[in-house]
């Protein structure tokens, strides 16, 4: 309301204006009040009924680096002169009116621009084409030049991945006049202070608490990922032997200890029926009659092929072993002891004791 009552005088007084001036002020008070009307109606239909504050018009700044610092870097794939990336400072203006920059670790390494073809170089000198980072130059400020070449013994190579950056980027131009209604400013302002503040210390509350949150997700990832192996309450599960073709009921599976004597007592030449049963072998299981048909899965024939494959297994370092009987071969119990002189070999373990020899006929 109060820019349309503004309007409405400032229209009243243009009239006034006119009377008094007559005719040969007409046409240049008319003028003016043409464009009095039509910024005020313009900043009306702008504000419209809520009194809301229109944005000024965007300016684009005239981009310098005067005064900055520069950063250039990034991945190179040429691996070549990587150790003039860096950070450059600002030095001065060169006789062009062009910035150039010096490297804060080299005294003899600048970024400058080139006296002709224009381009952004990095060089031991100002001023010449000659030297090892090259970029196409765009403005005043480097940072606008983000395709660097490096010098290779073939010539300049394109580094894709090398970027440059300012670090307190353009000048920020002074902004321009324009409507901005009274009515409730001050109370929007204090809004706009308290809505800061309130963000503030929204950000200064969660801030903490993330980071927290973060070390403790990564504690926790850790040592389920990494510590997981080393944690010796955790047990792999034991794999199941493969007996092949050795499946029960019909073969019997007993592991017995390679360094003790096995506990059976085999028949006569090389045979491999057991005839007797003690020790450990008993312990297992092991019955008499039953045929020792295989050595850890490995089928095996006589006593021969037997004392192969464990000799193998105890020369490896294996302290036990699967063996594998036949128990379809098994003896009646009433079957006779077999006579001591025809006992057989035990595996190369120790031998049970004699059994009693058979009554004469």
């Amino acid at each position: 309301m109060m820019a349309t009552s503004s309007l409405a005088t400032r229209a009243a007084s243009v009239g006034l204006m006119l009377l008094g001036l007559g005719s040969a002020g007409a046409t240049q008070v008319s003028s003016v009040c043409h464009s009095q009307l039509s910024r005020g109606l313009l900043a009306m239909l702008l504000v419209g009924s809520t009194g809301a504050q229109t944005p000024a018009p965007s300016v684009t700044p005239t981009n310098t680096a005067e005064g900055c610092e520069l950063y250039i870097g990034g991945v190179s794939q040429t691996g070549l002169h990587e150790d003039l990336l860096g950070i450059y400072e600002y030095v001065g203006l060169d006789p062009n009116d062009n910035p150039y920059f010096k490297h804060e670790d080299f005294a003899d390494t600048f970024m400058y621009a080139t006296d002709i073809g224009g381009y952004w170089m990095i060089g031991e000198d100002v001023g010449p084409t000659n030297g090892f980072w090259y970029a196409e130059k765009k403005s005043l400020n480097p940072a606008d030049s983000n395709l660097w070449y490096v010098r290779t013994s073939s010539g300049f190579v394109l580094e894709p991945r090398i970027k440059t950056s300012s670090v307190c980027g353009s000048p920020t131009p002074a902004p321009t006049k324009t409507f901005r209604p009274t009515v409730g400013s001050s109370s929007e302002e204090e809004g706009d202070d308290d809505s800061e503040e309130d963000l503030n210390l929204l950000i200064n509350i969660l801030t903490p608490i993330c980071l927290g949150g973060s070390f403790m997700l990564g504690y926790w990832c850790f040592k389920f990922m990494c510590l997981k192996k080393f944690d010796a309450s955790i047990v792999p599960a034991e794999v199941e032997f493969d007996h092949g073709i050795f499946q029960p009921p019909r073969f019997f599976c007993a592991e017995l200890n390679l360094a003790k004597p096995y506990g059976w007592m085999v028949g006569p030449g090389l045979a491999m029926q057991v005839q007797s049963v003690e020790g450990q072998a008993e312990k297992a299981g092991v019955k008499r009659g039953w045929t020792v048909c295989s050595v850890d899965g490995q089928g095996i024939n006589d006593l021969n092929m037997f004392n192969h494959f464990t000799g193998m297994k105890i020369r490896s370092g294996i302290e036990t072993c699967r063996f594998h009987f036949d128990t379809a071969t098994m003896l009646p119990p009433s079957a006779p002891p077999i006579p001591a002189a025809e006992k057989g070999e035990n595996g190369g373990a120790p031998s049970a004791p004699s059994a009693p020899s058979a009554p004469s006929a």
